[in-house]
């Protein structure tokens, strides 16, 4: 099996030679391993585009993820997995991969796949989730910032500070209804910042919408604490396959910052757009 790994060495876990010994295991159980180094910004993606590979493995952090997996988009006979060399590495976690990168190298089982959704805010393709209000507002203060260090301590400082800050009230176009909200979390799976669960109800194949209609400080402490306690968001998800979002230009996905230049943004789900190794 052709398997090349895109790896980023700038990542909040990188290191050299257990990338090295990852390869050789893989090389062992596959054969042909190779690994292209990410030397700029948004070159990943055009890595995995052009790749000629029977496997293509993102080793990094989320932000990585996204691009090699955006530049997959469509390519259904090679697969993707991920390498966990990132800060929090919320794909990893929301697939049941071994945070450990030799544990998970181990076990990548090709027999074992997965046709998984892509979302896309705008034409930004997203693997995990977007938002707008205050989850997008945390990730722009933290950008903002240029933290390089103890990103997870920086967005929570962040996200302390953002409690007093003034949002516009947005409309959700969804399903056919207009409906008012602060705060959206638009998701395709189940974990939010990590750990923490959303949802017992969540649908694959799906954008899962969860709207805050309160914009005090009371309500975002609430929503917090229900997740960080284990019964998370305390709306139930709106299932759609589009929606509309209006009154706001600032967003994430997949937790880095997008200023969309627009106040109008759409957001939409391709089913089945990337297959997936486990």
């Amino acid at each position: 099996m052709n398997t090349v790994i895109i790896a980023n060495p700038t990542s909040g876990s990188y290191n050299k030679e257990l990338l090295e010994s990852c390869a050789s295991v893989l090389r062992k159980r596959f054969g042909d391993v190779s690994i292209e180094h990410t030397k700029a910004p948004n070159e990943a993606g055009k890595i995995a585009r052009s790749a000629n590979a029977d496997l293509v493995i993102a080793a990094g952090g989320d932000g990585l993820i996204n691009e090699v997996a955006a530049g997959m988009v469509g390519k259904t006979n090679t697969l993707f997995t991920a390498l966990p060399f990132g800060t929090v590495n919320v794909f990893c976690r929301e697939f049941k991969i071994p945070l450990n990168p030799l544990k998970a190298a181990e076990r990548f089982n090709p027999d074992s796949t997965k046709l998984i959704p892509i979302g896309f805010l705008g034409d930004r393709p997203f693997v995990l989730m977007c938002g707008f209000g205050y989850d997008a507002d945390v990730v722009r203060s933290v950008v903002a910032k240029k933290y390089k260090k103890h990103k997870t301590l920086a967005h929570i400082k962040e996200g302390i500070l953002s409690l007093n800050n003034s949002y516009p009230r947005l409309t959700v176009y969804i399903n056919g209804k207009e409906i008012h909200a602060y705060h959206i979390i638009i998701s395709l799976g189940h974990l939010y910042a990590g750990n923490f669960s959303l949802s017992n109800s969540i649908k694959d194949n799906k954008l899962n919408v969860f709207l805050q209609g309160g914009n005090k400080m009371g309500s975002l402490l609430y929503s917090t604490f229900t997740m960080a306690m284990g019964g998370g968001f305390p709306t139930a998800p709106i299932y759609a396959d589009s929606m509309k979002v209006v009154g706001t230009n600032h967003a994430q996905a997949d937790g880095e910052y997008i200023d969309t230049e627009i106040i109008q943004n759409y957001v939409h789900i391709q089913k089945s757009a990337l297959r997936i190794i486990m």
